[in-house]
């Protein structure tokens, strides 16, 4: 299942804003959530 881009970037706030009091690990390949990530590896 997909998210639509919408979707993502609204997942990528609430994780942001989540991240103050715990930690995330996220595996994505959309560029919302990609470029909102304070760290990335390849």
């Amino acid at each position: 299942m997909f998210l639509y881009e919408a979707n993502v970037k609204r997942l990528a706030r609430m994780i942001k804003q989540q991240a103050k009091q715990a930690q995330f690990i996220v595996v994505s390949l959309r560029r919302p959530m990609i470029e909102s990530a304070e760290r990335t590896l390849a």
